[in-house]
């Protein structure tokens, strides 16, 4: 769907969530669904007093952009020793031996359908091999 296909209080309500940006907040969290949120909206109107805790000042917008650069910088080093951090070894271990009993699994399939797949190769050599008309001989 186009945006232009979509209801202009649709599209009203999608301006109205660019501007209130801790509302997306409000959904990930999921205190509120985007459905509610847009129901409010509609009986309420922009200009209501309920919207004002959703707002974001533009110095907190700002802050929060170099948060986000800073983190994005650094933060991926410290998210992958979190992760290592809370694995379970013997877990780990149990995944890595299911995991390589299908890797066999599946190599033994492959293994197969290789082989039979040479067998009907060779017989059209022989057959090209042997003469054509090799029921004529007397």
């Amino acid at each position: 769907m186009k945006k232009d296909d979509l209801h202009p209080s649709v599209m009203k309500f999608k301006k109205f969530m660019e501007s209130h940006p801790k509302l997306k907040d409000e959904i990930k969290k999921r205190n509120s669904t985007l459905q509610d949120l847009y129901e409010e909206w509609y009986l309420f109107g922009e200009d209501d007093s309920h919207w004002l805790k959703y707002k974001e000042n533009q110095q907190e917008i700002n802050k929060d952009k170099v948060e986000d650069q800073n983190n994005k910088k650094t933060g991926w080093i410290e998210n992958v020793l979190s992760i290592v951090k809370d694995m379970d070894p013997h877990q780990i271990q149990q995944h890595l031996q299911h995991l390589n009993e299908a890797l066999g699994a599946v190599q033994g399939i492959l293994s197969q359908f290789q082989t039979s797949e040479k067998a009907p190769q060779k017989a059209p050599d022989s057959v090209k091999t042997s003469h054509p008309f090799m029921f004529r001989k007397d």
